[in-house]
């Protein structure tokens, strides 16, 4: 187990990112960025996401990546899944082969993608607010799904 100090760089971090074994993905207030760093860099990410919003992001990032086996139900589910994959170095890295396969098949790295989804959307909302009548504008609450 190795806590890291805050380092100078963007790079500086994802460097030290590829060389962990392990991501462990605490409740209560998640990783956020912190995760998705880790998953970019190829480093298994065992999560444990609550009610609270705040809990939840590694766990879309690993559902969007295809790897749901590594969302713990429970702290003992956590605790197991962790376990089991530092005693199997093979889980580990057939998970971070996975992972390197997913960043560039999966749709949670494909920005192109993402931009592409959000200029539709964005211009399928300026041309429904133009059926308003006059300068009243349309007021909708939208959900966009990348």
């Amino acid at each position: 187990l190795e806590f890291l100090l805050k380092v100078d760089s963007k790079a500086a971090h994802l460097e030290r990112m590829y060389e962990a074994d392990l991501f462990l993905d605490t409740g209560g207030y998640s990783a956020h960025s912190t995760a998705l760093d880790s998953l970019w860099a190829g480093t298994p990410v065992v999560s444990l996401p609550g009610q609270a919003f705040a809990s939840r992001p590694p766990a879309s990032f690993l559902s969007a990546l295809q790897v749901t086996d590594y969302i713990s139900r429970n702290e003992a589910d956590f605790e197991e899944l962790a376990i089991r994959l530092v005693r199997n170095p093979a889980a580990l890295d057939a998970l971070r082969d996975k992972l390197w396969r997913s960043r560039k098949e999966g749709n949670l790295f494909q920005d192109d993608d993402h931009v592409g989804h959000m200029c539709r959307a964005l211009k399928l909302l300026w041309e429904l607010n133009g059926a308003g009548d006059g300068d009243e504008m349309l007021k909708m609450h939208v959900i966009v799904t990348l």
